[in-house]
């Protein structure tokens, strides 16, 4: 049996297989016995850490909104303090998330299988939308912070749209626009960033 986990922390580890065997094979064919093999511990090991399979799930979503919280600051520190430019920051963030981590993300929005009443989910998660919405709080300005909190919520949203149909936006536009080269998913977070701040300042000007 292996003893490679030996050099630090067993739940850390069981989280960092857990996220693997997700990101390979998905939700359908996952299970707690799998991990264990996998990290090479005892079947019952990651029952004894995390309690279940929501458990472990839910701990690998927390993470991954930490990572998240990372990747957005480190976006926000390269990108510069014009806040048009951090805006669309956070989108490219997000959508590098998705292609770097894809197992957290494919339990982190996922409530039917994990708890988001699990207080370190809670506030990890609450951390990553607090950095978006503060970011586009400086794009929109003086709003009030239902305004805001909706703006930064059209923005999520779109991000993860992407994220979900970048592999069929190219056939798509191959399609419909024979000949004409795919805009990269980088691309395309630049012209969506500028399509939802028009958006947004477009509604601010009709009320």
């Amino acid at each position: 049996m292996s003893t490679s986990y030996h050099h630090g922390n067993l739940p850390t580890v069981l989280r960092e297989h857990a996220a693997a065997l997700l990101a390979e094979q998905g939700l359908s064919t996952f299970s707690l016995r799998e991990v264990a093999r996998r990290a090479g511990v005892s079947h019952a090991a990651p029952a004894h850490h995390f309690g279940s399979v929501a458990g472990l799930l839910t701990a690998v979503a927390a993470e991954g909104f930490r990572l998240l919280a990372a990747a957005c600051t480190d976006a926000l520190d390269a990108a510069g303090s014009e806040p048009t430019g951090r805006f669309s920051a956070v989108g490219h963030a997000y959508v590098s998330l998705w292609r770097t981590h894809p197992g957290h993300c494919q339990v982190m929005f996922r409530y039917d299988v994990v708890d988001f009443e699990d207080p370190e989910l809670r506030d990890r998660s609450a951390e990553a939308f607090n950095i978006l919405e503060t970011t586009t709080r400086a794009v929109v300005g003086n709003v009030e912070d239902l305004a805001t909190h909706r703006s930064a919520l059209l923005w999520w949203s779109t991000a993860h749209g992407l994220t979900q149909l970048e592999t069929s936006f190219a056939a798509i536009s191959g399609e419909r626009y024979p000949g004409l080269d795919p805009a990269s998913t980088d691309e395309l977070v630049e012209e969506f960033a500028a399509m939802v701040l028009h958006g947004i300042g477009r509604r601010r000007r009709q009320r």
